[in-house]
């Protein structure tokens, strides 16, 4: 037997999106199996992720191959896609806030440790009502990363969102409209082993509803501008809005 205490608060079970427990509480788990592991994950959180990552060793070093290119060049090891997986609510008329960030450093030095702002820093916010979910994105190159690392920044990179629990049951037509950065996408048929295809894709715009989990709605804004080779403190800014029908 287990006693997890969760804090005040709205927890989503990472595992079991339909599991939404409201603390603060403690939970007795019973029956564990060694495999067993719980995920709580607070509901105003924005969690960014990747795919997979594959590994390569040497006898020096161990590099992740998303830090090479074809050609063989360096490049700066930004997550691409990122996946932003966010837990909003359309159920009642009160507005929600929740917010995410993500810091990624060049994979390889320490500079992190000497200067906050050796790193992109991309900090996402977001409101929910019944009616509307607005996403903000705000991504900054730091002042602290050398000329010759931002010119191994890549130029774009892709930005994905999962908006877990939001269509309604029996009912995928209850979104209005899906936009990024003022465009309206287009909803796209597509189940789960095409959507994995269209990850690689890159930049086929779009939003859906997967088969495998038909309350979650997925969207990609496909490509957005890594601005690189400007002045210090770039920001890269755009803005994902989800319409309900009234």
């Amino acid at each position: 037997m287990k006693k997890i205490w969760l804090p005040p608060g709205e927890w989503q079970d990472w595992r079991n999106t339909s599991n939404v427990i409201v603390g603060p509480k403690i939970l007795t788990m019973e029956n564990l199996q060694l495999s067993d592991s719980f995920v709580f994950v607070n509901k105003s959180t924005i969690i960014p992720t990747q795919q997979d990552v594959v590994m390569m060793s040497s006898k020096n070093q161990t590099t992740m191959t998303m830090n090479v290119t074809e050609t063989g060049e360096k490049k700066y090891p930004l997550i691409d896609p990122v996946v932003w997986i966010m837990f909003p609510s359309n159920s009642n008329s009160e507005m929600k806030e929740l917010s995410g960030e993500l810091f990624e450093d060049d994979g390889v030095t320490m500079d992190y440790r000497k200067n906050e702002n050796s790193g992109i820093h991309t900090i996402i916010r977001a409101t929910s009502t019944s009616t509307k979910i607005i996403c903000h994105v705000n991504s900054m190159i730091g002042s602290g990363l050398s000329m010759e690392t931002r010119k191994t920044l890549p130029s774009h990179r892709r930005h994905w969102f999962k908006m877990v629990d939001i269509v309604e049951k029996d009912n995928n037509n209850n979104i209005q409209y899906v936009e990024c950065d003022g465009k309206q996408l287009d909803e796209q048929k597509i189940g789960k082993s095409d959507r994995v295809e269209k990850m690689m894709m890159g930049n086929d715009e779009g939003y859906w509803i997967d088969e495998q989990e038909p309350n979650s709605l997925f969207i990609n804004c496909g490509y957005k501008a890594v601005q690189s080779f400007s002045n210090n403190n770039e920001k890269m800014n755009f803005e994902v809005v989800v319409k309900f029908m009234s």
